[in-house]
């Protein structure tokens, strides 16, 4: 009885065995395919991104500095908005901070900023010329469903060289989308 159940094990192991072996070449191929789709579709959506960023429509210049808006978003449950978008240097080697911003809705309500982020530290030490970095500008307490700003002014310390030269641009009517 043993015997039998030792050999039964064994042609059911070798079974296994010559099963797992057939299928793993396709298996394994279609896994490794699975991840190349999975980083592209990645890449894809950053193309995107991107290209939303660097065609947006919305745009002020000064100081050789483009500021270009790709969304104004709010938030309903938190009555947060988010202005976010890229800078372009045109111009010479700079430093720049974000200082300041300020909004006004249809009503003339002011809100102030909350939390504003040039790059991943918040201050570039070395803007250079034609390398656009992401921007954004957070508000808190916009009255819920205020449909557009009917003014936004963004400030941001500048050095050229040794000489300051702040910069200060304003966008008028970016209409707000919440969600």
């Amino acid at each position: 009885m043993k015997k039998n159940q030792l050999i039964l094990l064994f042609s059911f192991c070798c079974l296994c065995g010559i099963q797992a072996q057939t299928a793993d070449p396709k298996d394994k191929r279609i896994s490794e395919l699975e991840v190349k789709v999975t980083l592209l579709s990645k890449e894809v959506d950053y193309y995107k991104e991107t290209l939303k960023l660097m065609n947006s429509n919305v745009e002020a210049t000064e100081g050789n500095v483009t500021f270009k808006i790709n969304s104004v978003t709010g938030d309903k449950a938190s009555g947060k908005v988010k202005i976010e978008g890229i800078a372009v240097n045109g111009g010479d080697v700079r430093t720049l901070q974000p200082q300041s911003a300020l909004s006004y809705d249809p009503q003339g309500n002011e809100t102030t900023i909350y939390e504003m982020t040039l790059g991943t530290s918040g201050r570039i030490e070395k803007f250079e010329r034609d390398v656009p970095v992401k921007f954004s500008v957070e508000y808190t307490n916009v009255p819920v469903d205020t449909p557009v700003f009917t003014m936004v002014k963004i400030s941001f310390f500048s050095t050229l060289g040794f000489n300051s030269d702040d910069i200060q641009i304003t966008y008028r009517n970016l209409p707000i989308v919440w969600r």
